[in-house]
């Protein structure tokens, strides 16, 4: 398995555990997304460090962002359906729209 490969599916399974990891750690979905964040961008600076075209990085990046969108979206969606009375991000692209927002800006989207 070359580099990049190996690097991703580190990569899934460290998004994975720190998903996993989150009501422990009690963090807000906001602060775990840029936590998530950190993560897939010091993925593609070690990938840079190791002379990977920039192509290649900028892909695994952008597959990492969207895994960890998925497995997001996936936990928001157990959430609402133990808890119909639940506030959603799944519905209507709510959830896409806000790990977006977040993962770009830092922050939560103004209300």
């Amino acid at each position: 398995m070359e580099l990049t490969e190996v690097t991703k599916e580190i990569g899934k399974s460290v998004i994975e555990a720190l998903e996993a990891d989150t009501e422990s750690q009690k963090l807000d979905d906001a602060e775990h997304i840029v936590r998530i964040r950190g993560i897939v961008r010091a993925i593609a600076a070690f990938l840079e460090r190791e002379k990977v075209a920039s192509k290649r990085r900028d892909l695994l990046e952008q597959e990492l962002k969207a895994f960890a969108r998925e497995v997001f979206l996936q936990r928001c969606q157990a959430a609402r359906a133990v808890d119909e009375d639940a506030d959603s991000l799944e519905e209507d692209g709510a959830g896409g729209k806000y790990f977006d927002h977040v993962y770009k800006h830092g922050r939560e989207p103004r209300r």
